[in-house]
């Protein structure tokens, strides 16, 4: 049977090395996940407030008197934030303490306006930020 042998004489030490570095890049997500944290709090201050909720499609009921509580001072579009919890985990939140009346709505009048929602805008800001990562890790650096 005809055939090619390779045979290695070589020290692998350092390839083993890198190997193992590059494993454990693929189980940190920090840098990925700053960055789609960063960009869906951006978008929810932003783009969600700009289009009423439509962005996210949760159309906001503006008819209502709370309403204009909502956009009037700035302070709930402020006051969104984020943070990176040990390596695998993003959260984003919002610390106006009317934040959850107006994400949720209330049994006394004032209708659920969404700001942070899983929508499509969202996941594919999410997505840009790992496809980013992953290139950078395969050395493409787009």
């Amino acid at each position: 049977m005809a055939g090619i042998e390779f045979k290695f004489k070589h020290n692998f030490n350092q390839l083993v090395l890198d190997i193992n570095n590059f494993a454990k890049e693929l189980t940190d997500f920090r840098k990925p996940l700053e960055e789609a944290t960063e960009a869906v709090k951006e978008h929810a201050s932003n783009e969600v407030f700009a289009t009423q909720g439509a962005v996210i499609d949760e159309a906001w009921d503006n008819g209502s008197p709370t309403y204009h509580g909502l956009i009037q001072t700035g302070n709930m579009r402020a006051s969104f934030n984020k943070r990176i919890e040990g390596k695998d985990v993003g959260v984003i939140g919002n610390s106006d303490y009317k934040f959850p009346y107006h994400q949720l709505g209330t049994r006394r009048g004032i209708p659920a306006r969404p700001m942070l929602k899983w929508a499509d805008s969202n996941i594919r800001l999410v997505r840009l930020a790992f496809q980013k990562w992953i290139n950078e890790l395969k050395g493409l650096k787009k």
